[in-house]
């Protein structure tokens, strides 16, 4: 994942706007925290135009009424280490997520998130964090450890789908996130057979 990238998740992850009115401090002074990830985004599509109207007006004026990163460098080039670094604050040195799989003594192993590194969710849930997640990418799956801080059936992996019936889903579920919450969207608006190879994981040994 580039520079630029790592820089657009940044500012990604101030906020879902459509939510509204449920984005507040709530009673007990905590914050509702809303995290959200565009995948493999090229930078120039970003800011691009069509036929000489803006790609996306829209993220780029919400852009204007928040914190912008431009110059933000990311720990990795791919999906897997770079979201084990923003969740756990530490470099693929440290969490040793660096690899999709590779073949050792005749297994396919895989590099997962180790349960012993306390993660964004688990130090949310810690405080009294409802937390759910909603994201598309296999190399997020359960079984790689990214699933660690939220409750059974709060992160909702079900395999590909496009932007808009992600967000569908997650407006869908609001009525059962309750104050303070962690929310993490993952979206990953890409051609089905790219997320093919990792759907399943039950050849692999998580490591």
């Amino acid at each position: 994942m580039p520079r630029w990238a790592i820089a657009l998740l940044l500012f990604a992850a101030v906020g879902l706007p459509w939510i509204g009115g449920r984005l507040h401090r709530t009673e007990a002074g905590k914050p509702n925290v809303v995290f959200v990830v565009l995948d493999t985004l090229r930078y120039d599509r970003f800011a691009g135009e069509r036929n000489g109207k803006p790609v996306m007006p829209f993220l780029n004026a919400f852009a204007e009424g928040g914190a912008r990163f431009d110059q933000a460098v990311s720990p990795a080039a791919w999906t897997r280490p770079v979201l084990a670094s923003l969740l756990t604050a530490t470099y693929p040195e440290t969490s040793k997520v660096r690899f999709e799989f590779q073949s050792i003594d005749g297994k396919q192993v895989a590099d997962a998130l180790s349960p012993g590194l306390e993660t964004m969710a688990e130090t949310l849930a810690t405080a009294g964090y409802d937390n759910w997640a909603f994201q598309t990418n296999p190399n997020l799956h359960p079984d790689l450890g990214f699933a660690q801080g939220f409750a059974e059936g709060r992160y909702d992996f079900g395999g590909f789908r496009r932007a808009k019936p992600l967000t569908d889903r997650v407006l869908s579920r609001l009525d059962q996130v309750r104050p303070p919450f962690f929310l993490f969207v993952q979206y990953m608006d890409r051609s089905e057979e790219h997320t093919s190879e990792l759907q399943s994981h039950s050849d692999l040994v998580c490591r």
